[in-house]
């Protein structure tokens, strides 16, 4: 491991950081929408994943976007390392009448399932994954997808820290170290993200898995 990326690497957000947002309703607060997230919605609407789709949402939390997406006629898995947010998640797919296969998974564990999508998307999981281990996750979610089709779409932090939660930013430098060698690039925007109640910088990023690593 370089040691460079010891100094890099956010302190780990363990179970238990995410069972109290969870159990205490501080997720709220901290980045949950109600509504889908909108950057989601405009990627939809342009076409790049289509009804039909069989979609992967790594840390899906309470589940609005796995939802909103069930609802546009996509087959759709959720999974989270909270088993609070996947029982909350439940709930809110029941009320809604929406039909998602929400698990309590860590993407890490070798036990997490195997399965094959055409894409998996992301809304502020990586940027709370050490650098260091990004990619062990690149490797993980190349796994999941349609070599030379599957797509990846994450969003997160462009900042390293916000109101004293760190994260690995979503900077050029670190998403090549993570990612280069399994996707290419299509699409890396800018936008608004909430955290903590307030805006802060962020970036969407949309990667194809390659058929070839390297």
């Amino acid at each position: 491991m370089d040691p460079r990326d010891e100094a890099e690497a956010p302190p780990p957000a363990g179970e238990e950081f995410w069972l109290e947002a969870y159990r205490t309703g501080r997720y709220r607060e901290s980045w949950h929408y109600d509504h889908p997230s909108p950057e989601l919605v405009a990627l939809v609407s342009a076409g790049i994943i289509r009804p039909g789709s069989r979609i992967l949402e790594i840390g899906c939390g309470a589940g609005t976007d796995s939802i909103y997406l069930a609802g546009t006629g996509m087959s759709v898995i959720g999974w989270d390392i909270s088993p609070t947010a996947i029982a909350l998640a439940r709930q809110a797919a029941r009320n809604a009448g929406a039909q998602v296969g929400f698990q309590n998974v860590d993407i890490f564990s070798t036990m997490a399932p195997r399965t094959s999508v055409d894409a998996v998307i992301d809304r502020g999981c990586l940027h709370n994954i050490p650098l260091h281990r990004w990619p062990e996750f690149a490797a993980r979610v190349h796994q999941f997808l349609r070599k030379g089709e599957g797509v990846y779409f994450v969003r997160g932090s462009r900042e390293p820290s916000e109101n004293g939660q760190v994260f690995t930013p979503l900077t050029p430098e670190n998403l090549a170290r993570g990612f280069a060698p399994r996707f290419r690039w299509e699409r890396v925007e800018h936008f608004m993200l909430l955290s903590n109640t307030r805006l802060v910088p962020g970036a969407m990023v949309l990667m194809r898995a390659k058929s070839k690593i390297g």
